[in-house]
């Protein structure tokens, strides 16, 4: 901006967040109606069972998203199996954080309708051949959890002890607002000196000495101050 008289001045910018966008230790794969959403880690952890079968998880069948972090903890809390997926999301510190869980099934499904997206950021693809299947969050049985197949996109059920890939994510909050819906604010102080000129015409006899105590013999004008 160009600004020509003294004052205080207020800016304001953000940048809004995208899909695809590398944001907060992952890449964004779904935003929700105040501006938080959802990251999915770069690459995946690795293949693991989903981990206690024959064992019901209390609490550990929601679905939805929003609701694979609760999915989680219950099953850590519930489930003493060491190697499992939801073991390897919670201890991740990918990006920085600390606090990655197991998507639910449809946070997982979020991912898998914004896959070309992630890859493209991340510069790594999910699997598309052989073993496809990502675990979700999402309880389905005593012996049998929710995954998807991401070649084909079909979503079903299998015994939790096979091993299949895992993808953590985390979420985030709406970005804070500050002046016009804006994450950042620059308030410059600004006072600007206007330049002023003007023309002294001095008559002396034989020699005058300018302001600068140079003394002048001939007429000119090349005095300034």
């Amino acid at each position: 901006s160009t600004y020509t008289s003294s004052g205080t001045y207020t800016y304001s910018s953000a940048d809004p967040i995208s899909i695809g966008d590398v944001y907060q230790g992952g890449i964004v794969f779904y935003i929700d109606s105040i501006g938080g959403g959802l990251v999915a880690d770069f690459s995946d952890l690795g293949t693991y069972p989903w981990g206690c079968s024959q064992q019901v998880i209390i609490g550990a069948s929601g679905t939805s998203i929003g609701t694979g972090q609760q999915n989680t903890l219950d099953i850590l809390n519930g489930c003493s199996q060491a190697g499992i997926a939801a073991e390897f999301c919670n201890n991740s510190t990918n990006g920085g954080y600390s606090d990655w869980y197991l998507p639910s099934q449809d946070e997982l499904n979020q991912i898998y309708v914004n896959k070309q997206a992630i890859e493209n950021a991340s510069g790594i693809q999910f699997m598309n051949s052989g073993e496809a299947r990502y675990w979700t969050s999402s309880q389905f049985g005593s012996n049998i959890a929710y995954f998807q197949d991401f070649l084909s996109g079909n979503q079903n059920s299998v015994i939790k002890q096979s091993a299949l890939n895992v993808r953590a994510v985390r979420s985030f909050s709406s970005i804070p607002t500050t002046v016009a819906g804006c994450d950042s604010t620059a308030i410059l102080n600004l006072t600007i000196n206007n330049s002023t000129s003007s023309t002294d015409t001095q008559t002396a006899c034989d020699t005058y000495t300018w302001v600068d105590g140079i003394r002048y013999t001939d007429s000119n004008n090349i005095p300034t101050m």
